[in-house]
């Protein structure tokens, strides 16, 4: 018996089909491409859940042979929610054909990391047994799919946006030299509204903990104020994307500011009237941050003007 009488006596139906909205993937081995495969026995046959499970996506080499997809192509049964599927065809998903009560079916999710412009072909396979694996690059099924790897952008500056806050202040009223404290809020996203941070990895300074600080005091010995001492405080601290802030405010209650798929950058400052210290450090504060496509781009974060600017530069992505 041969091959197309031996797969035509087991299956009615055994396709592959695109169903994300396009065949598109940009090459940053996160974006997928979701692939169903489509199986029916024919009648008075039956699929056993063993043999489903050995549904699969392969390719066919240059010598014909069928292989499992691993390098450049990555498949799981998953879907990873924190990207979203490319649209840039503008495309509706696939329709798969009408299916009957016996049609079973599996996802597939395929990522890639080969060079933009590639074109990868697709197939399906199953094993009926041990001896006897079907694929659909020959009669009686053939059917396949095309995934095309798009090189991931070119990162510039304007892609981004650092948005400062007006800078607010308040008092602690203790006596008569009051402590007098300044904040300045910072959001740090895309430019692009359509676009958004899903994750920022820290690689220097931990989120949270000020990658800038200065102390800063002065001893007079003749002052016409009623004070010797005038010290500051200051700090610049960076946290990552949708992460709880909170903003103290001379002892009242703390102030939460975050922005949805924003990194959020503090600038802090304290002038008080006691004796302190003087002092600065500054360490780096260097990110990867991933966008809804899974594309990866290096960000530094930046202390100006002795903590009362901060700014950003790119660098290279981790990961």
């Amino acid at each position: 018996m041969n091959y197309t009488q031996q797969a035509n006596q087991w299956l009615s139906r055994f396709e592959i089909a695109i169903t994300s909205n396009t065949n598109r993937v940009f090459a940053n081995g996160r974006q997928q491409v979701e692939v169903t495969i489509s199986i029916e026995p024919r009648k008075g046959q039956e699929i056993s859940a063993e043999q489903l499970a050995t549904l699969q996506l392969i390719v066919i080499d240059d010598d014909g042979i069928p292989r499992d997809l691993q390098g450049d192509l990555q498949v799981t049964d998953r879907r990873d929610g924190r990207f979203a599927f490319h649209a840039a065809s503008g495309a509706m998903p696939s329709a798969l054909m009408q299916s009957s009560p016996r049609t079973l079916r599996r996802r597939f999710y395929v990522s890639s990391t080969h060079a933009g412009g590639t074109l990868s072909t697709l197939y399906a396979g199953i094993w009926k047994d041990e001896q006897t694996h079907f694929e659909t690059n020959r009669a009686p099924f053939q059917s396949s799919v095309v995934i095309e790897s798009i090189a991931t952008p070119e990162p510039h500056a304007s892609m981004f946006s650092l948005e400062l806050e007006k800078k607010s202040e308040s008092y602690n009223v203790e006596g008569t030299h009051d402590d007098e404290f300044e904040y300045q809020v910072g959001h740090f996203g895309f430019s692009d509204p359509r676009n958004r941070i899903v994750e920022s990895h820290a690689h220097a300074t931990p989120s949270g903990e000020a990658f800038y600080w200065r102390h800063n005091w002065d001893h007079v010995l003749i002052s016409f104020t009623g004070t010797n001492d005038y010290s500051q405080y200051c700090h610049v601290t960076a946290y990552g994307v949708n992460e709880t802030f909170e903003r103290y405010t001379g002892g009242a209650q703390p102030l939460f500011t975050n922005r949805p798929n924003h990194m959020t950058l503090s600038l802090y400052h304290q002038r008080f009237y006691r004796r302190h210290y003087s002092d600065r450090a500054e360490h780096a504060s260097r990110w990867t941050v991933l966008d809804k496509h899974g594309n990866a781009y290096g960000i530094e974060f930046v202390a100006t003007e002795s903590g009362r600017h901060v700014q950003f530069r790119l660098t290279q992505a981790n990961g």
